[in-house]
């Protein structure tokens, strides 16, 4: 008896809800909530200077507004690529180069035009060079002090590769430039080196610096055969790489460069290492290799200068404001733009990891490697290297 009645309790309940659903406001239909509409779109690009493109593609970001300016999340959109509707992409790369107009679109609705400029995509002709490393040290048992054991200068080796051979794609600026380095296997008389790449010996007393001072000319091995890499005391702290110097009557020497008239050698070359800059993740190595393939600092100084480097694909910044900053890996450039750097010739606070090479610094790295002074490009086969000694200071 008690179950038939709430039955009929739930069924009459049932039927009101129905009709209360069926039956119409006084007022009308209560009012539909207003979709909202694109009003406005604005692109950027994750870069904001020309770009390679090639290989890691350029981010796209779009930021939609609808009428009442609030910002959309995931607005539809298309974005035109010199016109042509390319869909809704969020990256742009081209096998092509060229200067490219990128802009979004949504019905009627367009955003601000970006140019970007792919850089051609070069392949060049592949370099090979000798690295001798000159371990000076002052007598210490092997792998004690400063006569470190092979397996550090093995590790340095290791982040030059990752600099100058390997594809890092960090940016979709970064370029490679061909260059392949090898530790030295013999000696200047071609005697077979007991340990590769390593030239072992004591200084004259522990006041003798590696900075490049005279003492070195007596195992200094030509340079035009081997690239001559200093381990030791430079006295200061800090390493150093000697930057190139080209023929006076070279006609497109790298701006910042300087020349000579000397027919031979008249300067030690190469570059010094402190040995207390070359611990783990330190890329104090292949940055100097930088210098001495004719690359500069990409940070200024007290002023925020933007042709520091002569490359204008790189992000230059104030490295004064920086270093006061308290965010350890962003650096703001001197166009306004917050970035990380990957670049090798910046320093101080970088990320680990990898570092690379923009599609100028190669440039100039080509114009070096290809018509730069006493390169240590060559071979034994080319003839045979010349007593270094016997040219003290240009002989």
């Amino acid at each position: 008896m008690i179950t038939n009645r709430i039955s009929k309790w739930l069924y009459l309940m049932i039927l009101g809800i129905v009709a209360s659903l069926s039956c119409g406001s006084d007022d009308g239909e209560a009012p539909r909530p207003e979709i909202p509409v694109v009003s406005s779109l604005e692109l950027a690009v994750s870069e904001s200077f020309t770009v390679a493109g090639h290989n890691k593609p350029l981010l796209l970001t779009i930021k939609a507004t609808d009428s009442k300016g609030s910002e959309m999340f995931n607005p539809t959109y298309s974005i035109l690529v010199d016109g042509e509707d390319k869909g809704q992409i969020s990256a742009f790369k081209s096998d092509e180069s060229g200067s490219f107009e990128l802009k979004a679109v949504f019905g009627q609705v367009e955003s601000n035009a970006i140019t970007v400029h792919v850089r051609e995509n070069k392949t060049y002709e592949a370099k090979s060079y000798k690295v001798i490393f000159h371990i000076v040290h002052d007598g210490e048992p092997l792998g004690q002090g400063y006569n470190i054991p092979a397996d550090r200068i093995d590790y340095q080796m290791g982040l030059l590769e990752k600099v100058f051979e390997q594809s890092s794609n960090l940016t979709p600026n970064s370029a490679l430039p061909n260059i392949d380095f090898e530790l030295a296997t013999t000696d200047p008389e071609g005697n077979l080196l007991a340990e590769p790449g390593i030239n072992r010996f004591q200084r004259p007393d522990q006041s003798a610096s590696i900075l490049f001072q005279d003492w070195m000319w007596d195992h200094y091995w030509d340079p035009d055969y081997y690239i001559n890499v200093w381990v030791g005391d430079t006295k200061n702290g800090y390493s150093w790489g000697i930057y190139p110097e080209f023929a006076c009557t070279d006609t497109e020497i790298p701006e910042g460069l300087g020349c000579t008239s000397s027919a031979d050698v008249h300067r030690l070359e190469g570059i010094a290492l402190e040995l207390d800059n070359l611990y783990t993740e330190n890329w104090v190595f292949p940055h100097e290799m930088g210098h001495v393939f004719g690359l500069f600092h990409i940070f200024s100084g007290s002023e925020c200068e933007t042709d520091v480097d002569f490359c204008e694909d790189t992000h230059q910044y104030n490295r004064d404001v920086y270093e006061g900053a308290p965010t350890a890996h962003v650096r703001t450039s001197c166009q306004g733009k917050e970035f990380i750097s990957y670049n090798v010739m910046d320093y101080w606070q970088q990320l680990n990891g990898a570092r690379d090479l923009s599609y100028d610094q190669v440039e100039r790295i080509r114009a070096v490697a290809d018509r730069g002074l006493w390169r240590g490009s060559k071979s034994l086969q080319d003839g045979t290297p010349r007593d270094m000694s016997a040219l003290r200071n240009g002989g």
